[in-house]
């Protein structure tokens, strides 16, 4: 018998704060929308909480910096490890991809990832642990028909295996203009 509802664990980066109120709102959009469609379902987020405390962490970069955000996102994630989702959907490569493919391991769990910056990937594509964590993920869900070519081609991922999906732009409103 099918299951009539599930609990989704969404991994991202960032998500709209008094902080930061438009990091993240591919994810919100996301997750409004899989709420909507699915109102039987529970899902839970979880987000670097740097963005709960400074405004813009993203943008510093330095080698301190990035070990006390990174480290503090892989630290509070911990907790997670220890809940029951049914799915697990990580939104933007790298590290959120990296923190749901470690619920994966422990849980078994289908593990969907959202990539909406393929500037960050095109830098990786010659590494080896990037090759092996697209193909650790069940789906990856591309934002463009290049992006999901690029997918394909360079991590040779299989054409099912990359679907293109919107982050809640609606790219026709712009053929007005």
């Amino acid at each position: 018998m099918k299951k009539k509802y599930g609990k989704v664990l969404i991994v991202a980066d960032g998500y709209p704060t008094s902080k930061n109120i438009f990091k993240g709102s591919f994810v919100k959009h996301q997750l409004e929308a899989l709420k909507r469609n699915y109102p039987d379902w529970q899902f839970d987020i979880y987000f670097n909480p740097f963005f709960k405390l400074f405004s813009n962490p993203l943008e510093k970069d330095s080698a301190p910096w990035n070990i006390m955000k990174w480290g503090m996102q892989l630290i509070c994630f911990f907790p997670f490890l220890f809940r029951s989702y049914d799915l697990v959907h990580a939104h933007r490569f790298f590290l959120p991809v990296i923190n749901a493919a470690v619920y994966k391991f422990f849980h078994n769990v289908p593990l969907i990832a959202t990539s909406h910056g393929i500037v960050q990937i095109r830098k990786r594509y010659n590494k080896k642990w990037t090759r092996k964590l697209f193909h650790y993920c069940d789906l990856i869900i591309a934002v463009n028909h290049e992006m999901r070519r690029e997918f394909v081609e360079k991590f040779c991922l299989k054409e099912n295996a990359v679907a293109v999906r919107s982050c809640g732009v609606n790219f026709s409103e712009f053929n007005s203009v």
